[in-house]
């Protein structure tokens, strides 16, 4: 048997390690650190650090009503409460070892093969959007200490890359240089759906940054005391790896591997901190991200939100 179908065979149970694996690199990081952790945990400012957190939510809710958006274009039409619910339980699914669990909650909520295959392209072209949107971020927060012109160049590029993706059926682009065998795949066939908008594709970009950075300053202020323009620099840095941990897309929710890549990419960039502080950093930025995913769901139970059923 080849290592390709090994792997296909056995690989919820390999995601499944790798998640746990992760999860103990992250509460073993704690753990070295956990002195300094508790020290800042004393100082925090808790609400500050709340209105941060609901601040995120905020994104999260904006986040699914692009993904909504992304859905319409696709052909599948939801209200938007719904496709609130389907993202904020998704947010939370995407820590079950599998990978496909807050898709398929996502897939239970629509009709038909139409219906799955609007669900996958939306959240693949989601993903596309939220990791460009992720990196020009990060960018623009480092260009800022070489120039500030510089810095809004990339930022307007940077939406008009994203209009790109909001616009247009990438998917469909890529289609047209495959073999005709595979342009017969249903999944990779054009279905006409609801137009997107520049107008709603730029709000939608500009809330996404705004959100992103503002989110996180609140929080490494409340926490740490860092002001805005030392923030910046570890935003930038989590937001980099962010992205890293999305590739290594074998390990749910990049558990272990985002930290990793935080705490060594900020300790050659950073030299003059403490490798305690970078690990409370990182640990901490994973479990105020968890924190915020459960917060999004715990609204939709609190407050009993009912949505029709397509």
């Amino acid at each position: 048997m080849s290592l390709a179908k090994q792997y296909s065979r056995h690989k919820g149970m390999i995601r499944a390690i790798l998640f746990i694996a992760g999860l103990l690199f992250v509460l073993m990081m704690a753990k070295e650190s956990w002195a300094n952790i508790a020290g800042l945990l004393d100082q925090l400012r808790p609400v500050e650090f709340l209105l941060s957190v609901f601040i995120a939510v905020f994104g999260n809710v904006v986040s699914a009503l692009l993904f909504n958006r992304l859905l319409g274009k696709h052909g599948v039409s939801v209200p938007d409460a719904l496709a609130i619910k389907m993202h904020l339980v998704g947010q939370v699914a995407k820590y079950i070892p599998g990978k496909i669990w807050g898709m398929a909650y996502q897939i239970s909520h629509v009709v038909g093969v139409a219906g799955a295959k609007g669900v996958v392209l939306a959240n693949l072209e989601m993903m596309l959007g939220v990791i460009w949107m992720t990196g020009i971020v990060a960018a623009v927060l480092l260009c800022l200490f070489v120039s500030k012109l510089a810095a809004l160049l990339i930022l307007l590029l940077g939406m008009l890359g994203f209009l790109l993706l909001y616009r247009k059926n990438i998917v469909n682009q890529v289609v047209r240089f495959l073999p005709g065998r595979l342009k017969s795949i249903e999944l990779l066939k054009e279905t006409a759906g609801r137009p997107t908008t520049l107008f709603a594709g730029s709000l939608f970009y500009l809330i996404f940054c705004s959100v992103y950075v503002f989110s996180y300053a609140l929080m490494l202020e409340s926490v740490f005391g860092f002001p805005f323009d030392e923030a910046v620099v570890y935003i930038a840095l989590l937001a980099a790896a962010w992205i890293g941990g999305v590739f290594a897309f074998i390990v749910p929710a990049g558990m272990g591997v985002r930290e990793l890549i935080f705490v060594s990419v900020s300790s050659y960039a950073l030299p003059q901190h403490s490798i305690e502080v970078l690990i409370s950093i990182a640990v901490l930025a994973r479990f105020w991200q968890i924190f915020q995913d459960l917060i999004g769901v715990s609204l939709l139970l609190f407050l009993r939100v009912k949505v029709p059923e397509p």
